[in-house]
């Protein structure tokens, strides 16, 4: 019976793992782009070349984009930034002075990259100029080959009928 309950142990630690694993997935986009006064850049994230990515799957992320100064002129004065991720909805984007933008992803950043797994980034000057350079896309996602709810009650059904089917050991005194 020992061994029973070691084995019946060992696949329900098994299949509660399976639920407790979630994925990450970072996307790096390698650029150094100069954004001159009033002017834009735009770029785009593109999951679908990743293995782990499905689309649908993803719970959260963090995106990551480095800005420097040119550092041409004393008189440039500081530099106001728009970020827009993926539509101008202040959802996920904003402006920065002069720094790098760091930010969670919200819902509809989070929607487009389920739908096709793209992240479009639109980086525009309201004041200065500047140099764009690497974009970091950290993405939080669900794991795909989860087995389906009703795979796993089959399985506990089928596993407590063997622990309760166990006929117990005659007396001693029947022997």
């Amino acid at each position: 019976m020992k061994g029973f309950k070691r084995v019946w142990l060992l696949l329900l630690t098994m299949v509660l793992a399976n639920f407790a694993v979630a994925g990450i997935i970072v996307d790096t986009v390698v650029q150094r782009e100069f954004v001159d006064w009033l002017g834009g850049y735009a770029y785009q994230h593109d999951l679908n070349d990743h293995n782990d990515f499905a689309l649908g799957n993803v719970t959260g992320g963090l995106l990551e984009v480095s800005v420097w100064d040119d550092s041409q002129h004393w008189f440039d004065g500081p530099e106001v930034i728009l970020f827009q991720v993926d539509a101008l909805d202040w959802d996920s984007g904003g402006i920065t002075f002069g720094h790098s933008f760091s930010g969670d992803l919200e819902f509809g950043a989070l929607a487009a990259l389920n739908t096709n797994g793209f992240l479009d980034v639109s980086i525009k000057s309201l004041m200065g100029d500047f140099y764009v350079g690497n974009s970091v896309l950290t993405l939080y996602s669900a794991v795909t080959d989860v087995a389906e709810p009703s795979t796993l009650g089959l399985l506990a059904l089928g596993l407590a009928a063997l622990l309760f089917s166990r006929r117990p050991k005659a007396p001693k005194w029947l022997a």
